[in-house]
């Protein structure tokens, strides 16, 4: 619980990337909506709709930029985990900040919950240390026994994340056990795994796929689900030569672990013809998009700078350039992950593409 029952809760700093588990935690009833979320006044967010100001549906709660006022009405208070896309010195100025706003709500005596510390499982938390661990079964037939779906995205800030929790709820809704691995660090306050971090270390590429497969057995015969979901960190597609994007090498070394019995891809483009991406996928990854999901985030590339920056648009936008762009012969579905119509034959096609898998009951 971060807040129901009598105690007030403060979220801070309130921001684009706590929006999707702001509204799971409504959803779970794990926090009221009398939650008072802050965002620094700079942001230009004060006085929002906490789901409108970043182009999702409204959640109902205004946003708030004064902190210390705040404070002195609430109980608790969540530090809210944010991605960062100004330079190295902004993020060391903000996380300086943010820690002293952290010792003022210590002495005030307030609850604190800091979601940037969760951490999901690890494979070292369910067997024993990786190295020792992988070399022992490499004989064994380490492959995963339960239909997979991937989530990866074209680029960052695709709503991955949200596609994640959205798959994960629809399945659950109808009746299925998901076990979600999610591509943050702070999934396990939502009771999903965050990516192990080994997968990050400087070791071998070939080691880290041998762990990353003991990791998913691991974790299957642990939970015993009906779908394990995969949201794969970073990008899958190059950008340019100044943004690579990590050249899509983390989605590479994930398909080389297990296949995907299902895989969505996020993008931020709604080009009329998206089979080039199509083959990319099968020649470099070894497997099809069955899904695209249209992000609400744009990104525009400043070539002198040479910078990136993402700006979000209003979901129901989303609706009308997938409608522009309809091709009803298309093998591969469109979709606005914020659109529940969406979400539900999304589902519903996941549902019937797994039921063509061995042991999966539709």
């Amino acid at each position: 619980m971060y807040g129901v029952g009598g105690e007030r809760t403060a979220v801070y700093p309130y921001n684009m990337d706590f929006t999707p588990i702001l509204r799971e935690l409504l959803r779970r009833g794990l926090l009221d909506t009398d939650v008072k979320l802050i965002s620094p006044p700079g942001w230009g967010v004060d006085g929002l709709d906490a789901g409108e100001a970043f182009g999702r549906p409204q959640l109902g709660i205004t946003i708030e930029s004064n902190l210390r006022s705040a404070l002195d009405s609430v109980q608790n208070l969540i530090v809210a985990p944010f991605i960062s896309t100004g330079t190295k010195e902004a993020t060391v100025l903000i996380d300086n900040l943010l820690d002293g706003h952290i010792h003022l709500a210590i002495s005030k005596g307030l609850n604190l919950i800091d979601f940037r510390k969760h951490r999901g499982m690890d494979s070292s938390e369910i067997s024993r240390p990786h190295r020792i661990y992988a070399e022992e079964r490499a004989k064994e037939d380490l492959r995963v026994d339960v239909p997979v779906v991937f989530i990866s995205g074209v680029m960052e800030q695709v709503n991955k994340f949200d596609t994640l929790i959205a798959i994960s709820n629809g399945l659950t809704q109808n009746g299925y056990k998901v076990c979600s691995i999610g591509a943050r660090q702070y999934c396990a306050a939502l009771g999903m795994h965050s990516f192990p971090s080994f997968m990050f270390e400087p070791i071998g590429e070939v080691t880290k796929i041998e762990y990353f497969k003991t990791f998913l057995v691991d974790v299957c015969k642990k939970e015993k689900p009906d779908v394990l979901a995969i949201c794969i960190p970073g990008a899958s597609v190059k950008f340019n030569n100044d943004f690579p994007n990590g050249y899509g090498i983390v989605n590479y070394l994930v398909s080389m672990s297990t296949t995907p019995d299902f895989s969505i891809v996020c993008t931020n483009s709604v080009e009329d013809d998206m089979s080039e991406l199509d083959d990319m996928y099968l020649h470099r990854f070894g497997y099809s998009i069955d899904c695209l999901v249209m992000s609400n985030t744009r990104v525009f590339y400043n070539h002198l700078e040479r910078e990136l920056s993402f700006e979000t648009i209003d979901y129901r936008e989303v609706d009308q350039l997938l409608q522009k762009t309809k091709k009803p012969d298309s093998r591969i579905p469109h979709l606005n992950i914020f659109n529940e119509e969406h979400v539900e034959i999304l589902t519903k096609q996941i549902v019937e593409k797994l039921g063509q898998t061995d042991g999966f009951v539709v």
